[in-house]
């Protein structure tokens, strides 16, 4: 192999590759591999952050890192993942633009975000854009979750329950209602005065976890929902009838509470909600459904850890969008492998993968010159990094 650094920059940074038409190859491909393997499929809408230094990178602005758990300066993108089993892999991505951003043309023209992108969008949006596309796509899936970020947003929740059945995770302070609040206009107290225009309720209300709190202890029941290298896993359950009502809706929504704990600590519950009004799923299919996640959190981390999604060194939005592309079709790469050795390799991982291929493929490192020219060269890139970092500092 002879391929120059220059030529891989050029390849991400510069090539006129169409990177969404290689996503939506990837979504396909992904499926395929999927639909052998039993059980539900699922569509797991997420975010993945990265720190960067800087603000040049396209999207950089100090935000929320999930990667870091606090506020920090980095880019943050929005994932779908397509999911079955305990297989998953991304399938559709978005970058999250801040209003600092989208408020600067000149910023983002310098940065080549398409005159599309330029709108800014709230990450609520974009999961739903993404969502919608991957179903204009011909991708399928029994149900769709999130994390709590998404399913705690009554918006949220009201626009996806018009395109899937979902298992979204919210917090335990989510308001509910144990009947229909019925909202209402309160009549006008005063002679003058505006009339009253903002909907108000009677009814009693209170937190998802006070009210998982006052069930009874025979009302959680203990469901296996998943088999693993370690045995069986378990968690004990309950489900419950809720309304839930944002206090703007003109009525309520009946949706299904479920929460789930710990074996280990009681204390330790998740709780999501479910547009199943109607009871079709059992009680097992719920908590399978909520605890899908998992597997959608391995696969980001695969692709972090394993398959350089977090390293890399570009700027604008079509070379960030080819790193995306070319790390999304690793994956793609990694589930298939693994699908297809799943009774011979039970435990083949991206890891395991990556070795495999390190060892077998044609490398240009065969002698110890070699090595040392590999290392200067990326001792040259990185002082240029430095002084091109001191220039822009300089100049901020």
């Amino acid at each position: 192999m002879n391929t120059s650094y220059d030529q891989i920059q050029h390849f991400i940074s510069h090539a006129p590759w169409d990177a969404t038409a290689v996503k939506k190859q990837v979504a396909l491909n992904v499926q395929a591999a999927l639909s052998p393997v039993r059980g539900e499929q699922a569509l797991i809408i997420d975010e993945s952050g990265y720190k960067k230094q800087g603000r040049n990178s396209v999207g950089v602005a100090r935000q929320y890192l999930g990667s870091e758990g606090k506020v920090d300066n980095g880019q943050v993108m929005v994932v779908g993942v397509l999911s079955k089993a305990q297989y998953a892999s991304i399938i559709t991505s978005r970058l999250f633009l801040p209003e600092e951003w989208t408020n600067d043309v000149k910023r983002m023209n310098a940065a080549g975000v398409p005159k599309e992108a330029q709108e800014f969008q709230t990450k609520l949006e974009i999961a739903i854009t993404l969502a919608k596309q991957a179903r204009k796509d011909g991708i399928v899936w029994d149900f769709c979750g999130a994390d709590a970020f998404y399913g705690h947003s009554t918006d949220f929740r009201r626009t996806m329950d018009d395109l899937t059945q979902y298992v979204f995770d919210i917090h335990s302070d989510q308001t509910v209602y144990l009947a229909d609040p019925k909202p209402f206009l309160p009549e006008r107290v005063a002679e003058r005065g505006r009339l009253p225009s903002r909907l108000t309720t009677t009814a009693f209300h209170q937190t998802a976890a006070e009210l998982v709190a006052e069930q009874p202890e025979k009302a959680w029941q203990t469901i296996e929902y998943r088999s693993g290298s370690k045995g069986i896993y378990r968690r004990q359950a309950l489900a419950l009838m809720v309304w839930t009502w944002d206090g703007k809706e003109q009525c309520a929504v009946q949706e299904r509470l479920i929460a789930s704990r710990s074996m280990k600590d009681p204390k330790d519950i998740k709780y999501s909600l479910a547009n199943d009004a109607e009871k079709r799923h059992s009680l097992h299919r719920l908590v399978v459904r909520q605890m899908q996640r998992y597997w959608v959190e391995r696969s980001i981390e695969d692709g972090k850890r394993e398959l350089g999604m977090a390293q890399y060194q570009v700027r604008s939005w079509q070379a960030l969008e080819h790193h995306l592309a070319m790390t999304m079709m690793a994956l793609a790469f990694c589930l298939k492998q693994r699908i297809a050795d799943k009774h011979q390799r039970p435990l083949l991982s991206c890891a395991d993968i990556r070795d495999i291929l390190c060892h077998l493929l044609p490398s240009k490192i065969n002698d110890e010159g070699a090595v040392l020219a590999m290392i200067q060269e990326r001792h040259k890139r990185r002082a240029a990094d430095i002084q091109r970092w001191q220039r822009l500092s300089a100049s901020d």
